[in-house]
């Protein structure tokens, strides 16, 4: 290879002239290669040419800029300046007293005589009465006397009126153990369903009691009682005869029933079945 090399170069050949000897020169291949090493070179001072001037940016923008203007500082120690405002505190309004008014006290004049050669008409003195019952001063002063008010007393009302009556405390009236609820936690229910109970009535049915043929249709309602039995068995439909076949067949089962269930207790409850045969 470096024999190869050294040849090429004595014949002033390149690696790129060997590769495309006797091909298409002006494919672009080739002036891809041919130019390779100048585009190169042009890469790279372009790109150290734009690294230096992002560089040199900061500095450029420095240079322009206006240098600060540095002024004097008084420097020493913080002085405080107490600004004073003339500030009147308001003065709590002080309540206006009422003025006193003065007293008028039932007063007699009392004054002993002086003796005289001439006798002049003196006033009378006063009794020891009006003494008592006044002040004495130098001049008669009868007070006014307060006009006397009469404050009727309202005597207290007996009697029989609206007297508030003591709130008595309301009783629960006892629960009626017998009483049939119109709600239960659990239907009462027959050993195998309702099914099974209709089955249990179609195998004792009498039809010979009917006299009627077709089908007949009747409800009938009982009571489950707490025990499970059976009570209050009414049928209700148009042929009175199977209605009363029906009622019999009903009481006549012996299987206890599981009674309905309210509160965790057994309790009564109503029960309904309609019932149908076609009677030949």
């Amino acid at each position: 290879m470096e024999n190869l090399l050294k040849e090429l170069q004595k014949r002033g050949l390149g690696l790129d002239e060997v590769v495309f000897e006797h091909r298409n020169k002006a494919y672009g291949a080739y002036q891809l290669r041919h130019d390779y090493g100048s585009n190169l070179s042009k890469a790279m001072f372009i790109g150290i040419g734009l690294f230096i001037s992002v560089a040199a940016l900061p500095f450029i923008f420095n240079s322009f800029k206006s240098e600060a203007i540095i002024e004097d500082v008084v420097t020493g120690p913080p002085t405080m300046i107490n600004i004073q405002k003339d500030i009147k505190e308001p003065t709590p309004p002080q309540a206006a007293t009422p003025p006193q008014q003065q007293q008028v006290v039932n007063t007699v004049e009392y004054i002993v005589p002086t003796p005289s050669r001439h006798v002049d008409k003196e006033k009378p003195i006063a009794s020891t009465t009006e003494i008592n019952d006044a002040a004495i001063g130098i001049q008669t002063i009868d007070a006014p006397t307060a006009p006397s008010t009469y404050v009727p007393i309202t005597p207290p009302v007996i009697g029989t009126g609206n007297v508030p009556t003591v709130p008595t405390t309301s009783t629960v009236p006892p629960k009626d153990l017998n009483a049939i609820p119109s709600h239960v936690d659990v239907e009462a229910s027959f050993k195998g369903g309702v099914e099974a109970f209709r089955r249990v009535i179609g195998e004792n049915f009498d039809t010979s009691e009917v006299d009627q043929s077709g089908v007949i249709s009747t409800v009938v309602t009982f009571v489950v009682e707490k025990d499970g039995s059976i009570s209050n068995v009414k049928a209700k439909g148009t042929d009175a005869d199977f209605n009363r076949e029906a009622e019999r067949t009903i009481k006549d089962i012996r299987t206890k029933w599981t009674p309905a269930k309210l509160d965790g207790e057994s309790v009564r409850s109503y029960f309904r079945i309609p019932i149908s045969m076609k009677i030949e």
